[in-house]
């Protein structure tokens, strides 16, 4: 049925798979250049790292990563290094992305960023005030906003980029808007459901195949339906929500200040309190320990989507929609 599948899904399905595939290939040898770069900046007053301010940051943050920050690194250079081949392969012509610029660039930018951020952090500040959370001690607040600021920017503008730019873009010229708006879903949500911290259980980080040993863990616990279940909901709406923006809008700009303002609050978040109090069941019915699943975060995502319609009323996002279903000359 042309309306909800198309060769286009099929050829994106093999290309998250081959991503996966390669990651898992690739991980291992990031994961040794890692840690020899670990090893240089631990080397205290001798060889040339030790002047190299870039060099010994880098090394320094390579030495405390976890093996599955690695592995999602790997995931990043995968998709960026198939991406040309799975372009070509779709024989399509080129891809209106929604990157174009517009008088409402930067007013866009700033509402999604206000509204992503002001509807986490108030979700933070209702447990807060209600004692579920209380405070870390001894944390910098301001070098973890600036670096998570830097953090939410870049995982804003490529995972905006992607999935709402050429993804969305692609399935609105294979099948119809609400089926190209589901797959676009579909596949944010299976990219964010791979808790790749399952690494923590392996014992054999340096093997070659410790990539392929962690995907293995990657799917056994996405199948863990009850404890997924939570995640798979707030991925769905904010999906949806990112969708809604990025074509009502007309460009990328909305979106990528949402995403961006979403995951500061949230990392902020996660850095300054302690949410180990989650644990009592009745609470994290409100408020998940990740402080993006809940209650109190899916009625805080439903309030953002009516502010949305109500700011994006009257813009001609209907126009860029007719542009990738018609000629698809942009």
């Amino acid at each position: 049925m042309r309306g909800a599948f198309s060769r286009e899904v099929c050829y994106c399905l093999g290309y998250a798979v081959a991503t996966l595939l390669l990651a898992a290939s690739v991980v291992p040898v990031l994961y040794t250049v890692g840690g020899f770069l670990g090893d240089c900046s631990q080397r205290a007053g001798s060889g040339e790292f030790a002047s190299g301010g870039f060099w010994n940051w880098l090394g320094e943050r390579c030495a405390r990563a976890p093996y599955h920050r690695y592995f999602k690194r790997a995931l990043l250079l995968s998709a960026l290094l198939l991406l040309p081949f799975f372009i070509r392969l779709l024989k399509q012509p080129r891809l209106h992305v929604g990157l174009f610029p517009c008088s409402s660039l930067w007013r866009d930018c700033l509402v999604g960023f206000g509204l992503g951020a002001g509807s986490m952090a108030l979700c933070v500040w209702v447990v807060y005030a209600l004692g579920w959370v209380v405070p870390e001690v001894e944390v910098e607040w301001y070098r973890c906003f600036i670096s998570f600021l830097l953090s939410a920017l870049v995982i804003a503008c490529l995972e905006e980029w992607f999935f709402r730019g050429v993804l969305l873009s692609l399935f609105m010229r294979a099948v119809s808007l609400n089926w190209a708006v589901f797959w676009s879903a579909v596949f944010f949500v299976l990219g964010h459901s791979l808790d790749s911290s399952h690494s923590m259980a392996m014992d054999d980080l340096e093997s070659p195949w410790a990539g392929f040993v962690l995907l293995g863990l990657l799917f056994t616990g996405a199948t863990d339906v009850v404890e997924q279940a939570p995640k798979w909901v707030s991925l769905v709406m904010i999906a949806w929500l990112l969708s809604e923006a990025r074509l009502r809008s007309g460009g990328l700009w909305l979106s990528i200040g949402l995403h961006m303002g979403w995951v500061l609050a949230i990392k902020w978040s996660q850095e300054l309190v302690d949410s180990k109090n989650f644990a009592v069941p009745s609470r994290r019915v409100w408020m998940g320990s990740e402080l993006w699943t809940g209650l109190l975060p899916w009625v805080s995502l439903l309030l953002v989507m009516v502010v949305l319609r109500i700011y994006l009323a009257g813009r001609g996002g209907a126009r860029e929609v007719s542009i990738q279903r018609g000629k698809g000359s942009e």
